[in-house]
């Protein structure tokens, strides 16, 4: 399938840059296979004769040595088109033909995008010749060449016949028209992206994309790879209208495009970083929540089954197990960001943690458990708390420290802290926070060593604040035991109060409220038989009682938060900052030292900025730009954003300090 010609063939000019011109030296000893004599726009009569003879062994061959340049195929595809629409061929040639393109577009496409480009190009016009009626499918093949022909006549069909565009047809339609482009997200995850854009393309057009009737036809050339002649199409589309010029419909089109990639960019940042990465559950939680049960792994089955048989049981388990689940390592430490990110994951599963260290005055600690429980089904995610949950939770801390003071739990404690958080007015999923929560607090001994470190340089007054709050817990259902008083004498001791200032406390206290029983401790207790409980009896408590017990709270869980808040960002950015040198590669020492102090807080003046960048002798704009290369080549995001003051952005500072 090639033309033969020589100097003395009349027709020879005709047939341009294809034709073999017998009369034209051929190298014997030499073999350029690269082409690397050849020009963009190769001609057999105008290669170096080492080029000939390259060319005329590939032709010898199976047309299918990976090795040679692509200047080959394409002189020799040069022939096939023109053969193709300048000779008029049978249809069988031409089928052939086709056949032939199509084989090497396949082992030759990979290579060049320029092969792929205008070899794609003639097999959708080839094919639309041949058959201007034939049905076709969407496709979806996102490095496909643009503006195919036979994607412009399908849609163009539907335009003419009144048909709205499904979610494929649009999506096909704007990935292959010249002027627009998917960007990464979608290109690197586009089974997740295309199922994504169906679910919003059906809430925006329940009946399909409808376009407006247009008179037009289009008009079509060819355009020959050689650039040697072309051919006028328009007499193969007859009465179907032209759809190249409607921006408007897909113009809508892209606005879905972007909001389905935007929600996929965290996902696709993740395969970038691990290509094999689909197939674990990091992946599977970086997904949009709507995608999660559509695209199902082993890893993700695995843990979710492992989490409810835990709910099934006792719903505790150690917090360095749930991160052993997720990372496939113990951790020997258990920083914030592991109990963060394990709370993360598990609501993705439906399934709650606490506590949940964005929200809790304390986290748990290496060896101790947490709780699993079910989160309701489309339950909203968290991202602040009200102010009653925050004193809710302070008066349950202190109560179950009460609780525990005999090192047991007693149903009428249990149940007070429970009336205490059933007496809220917060919303559903706060109260279902609460009572994990309170679980929590009766399952794990308290531990006071946060609270005293945390209160040493906080004022006497707040320290009594939280003595009266104690007090207040025990006394809510009328009496407050001996053991209770004990109880609270350790925290007064903890929290750094004279141990006889809780008399004082408790004077305020009567004088406040209504009358209390207080049974003092006494060295020896006199012994009498205790009558069983009536089971039957629920405990009954004053509302208004726990109601101003928990708007007393206020200032003081508002205070403990901003403390706890503070010590455990210090906490972070000690351990992570420290092991930056093993973690970060491709930065040198000086622009690696300057992004350890920068991580130390999200934003910078100008002038803090430039003495700091000053300290290790780099250029300010020089800086930054190192930095943000780094960060966008590992996280296709910059690191810095430049404004009125420099600030650290968020993405990137989570996945590095991940």
């Amino acid at each position: 399938m090639v033309y033969l010609g020589s100097r003395g063939d009349q027709d020879r000019d005709s047939y341009g840059d294809a034709v073999i011109d017998k009369s034209l030296p051929v190298a014997g000893n030499e073999s350029d296979i690269y082409g690397s004599t050849m020009s963009y726009w190769p001609s057999y009569s105008t290669i170096d004769p080492a080029a000939r003879a390259a060319y005329l062994d590939w032709l010898a061959g199976d047309r299918s040595d990976g090795h040679y340049g692509m200047g080959y195929i394409f002189l020799y595809f040069y022939g096939l088109e023109r053969r193709f629409f300048l000779d008029s061929p049978s249809d069988a040639e031409k089928k052939t033909l086709i056949a032939e393109v199509e084989r090497l577009l396949g082992v030759y496409g990979s290579r060049s995008h320029s092969v792929r480009n205008y070899m794609s190009v003639f097999l959708s016009v080839a094919s639309t010749t041949m058959d201007p009626n034939r049905l076709i499918e969407p496709r979806f093949n996102v490095n496909e060449y643009r503006n195919s022909l036979e994607i412009r006549i399908a849609i163009g069909r539907m335009l003419r016949d009144g048909q709205p565009l499904s979610h494929d047809w649009s999506l096909c339609w704007y990935g292959t028209h010249p002027y627009t482009r998917f960007r990464t997200a979608a290109k690197r995850a586009f089974p997740e992206f295309r199922e994504l854009f169906r679910q919003m393309f059906e809430k925006t057009f329940p009946a399909g994309l409808k376009l407006s009737p247009l008179s037009n036809s289009p008009s079509l050339t060819y355009e020959a790879a050689a650039g040697t002649f072309s051919v006028d199409l328009t007499h193969f589309l007859e009465d179907i209208p032209d759809i190249s010029g409607m921006f408007g419909p897909l113009k809508e089109v892209e606005e879905i495009v972007e909001q389905a990639t935007d929600s996929l960019d965290k996902y696709s940042r993740f395969l970038g970083r691990d290509v094999e990465g689909r197939n674990t559950i990091e992946a599977h939680t970086l997904l949009p929540a709507s995608l999660r049960s559509l695209f199902p792994n082993s890893a993700t089955e695995e843990f979710r089954g492992w989490a409810e048989d835990v709910m099934k049981s006792n719903n505790l388990v150690k917090i360095e197990k749930i991160i052993e689940k997720l990372t496939g390592n113990l951790p020997e430490k258990i920083y914030k960001r592991h109990q963060t990110k394990a709370a993360d994951v598990l609501a993705c599963f439906s399934v709650g943690m606490e506590p949940d260290p964005r929200f809790s005055l304390r986290g748990p600690k290496l060896g101790e458990s947490v709780v699993l429980f079910e989160l309701p089904e489309h339950a909203p995610a968290m991202s602040e708390i009200s102010e009653e949950y925050r004193n809710v939770l302070l008066c349950i801390m202190i109560g179950g420290f009460i609780a525990h003071a005999d090192d047991s739990i007693a149903e009428k404690e249990k149940s007070v802290l429970e009336a205490i958080v059933n007496s809220t007015t917060v919303s559903d999923i706060e109260q279902i926070r609460l009572l994990a929560n309170l679980r929590w607090v009766l399952a794990v001994p308290p531990n006071l060593k946060w609270l005293k470190s945390s209160l040493k340089n906080t004022s006497v007054d707040l320290r009594h604040d939280m003595g009266r709050i104690a007090l207040s817990i025990a006394a809510i259902d009328g009496v407050i035991q001996p053991k209770e008083i004990k109880a609270i004498e350790g925290l007064y001791k903890v929290i750094g109060l004279e141990s006889e200032s809780i008399y004082a406390d408790l004077h305020t206290l009567i004088n406040s409220e209504e009358p209390k029983t207080i049974l003092f401790p006494r060295e020896k207790e006199k012994e009498f038989a205790i009558p069983p409980p009536n089971r039957d009896q629920p405990v009954v408590l004053n509302v208004d009682r726990i109601n101003t017990l928990i708007s007393d709270t206020a200032q003081v869980s508002a205070l403990l938060s901003d403390i706890f808040n503070e010590q455990d960002m210090v906490e972070e950015l000690s351990q992570d900052t420290s092991s930056l040198d093993n973690i970060f590669e491709g930065l040198d020492s000086d622009h690696l030292a300057l992004l350890n102090e920068l991580l130390r807080q999200e934003s910078w003046s100008k002038s803090e900025y430039a003495a700091l960048v000053s300290q290790y002798r780099l250029m300010p704009e020089g800086a930054i730009e190192t930095l943000n290369e780094w960060a966008f080549d590992l996280f296709e995001d910059i690191l810095i954003d430049e404004d009125e003051r420099y600030e650290l952005n968020t993405e990137v500072v989570i996945q590095l300090l991940g």
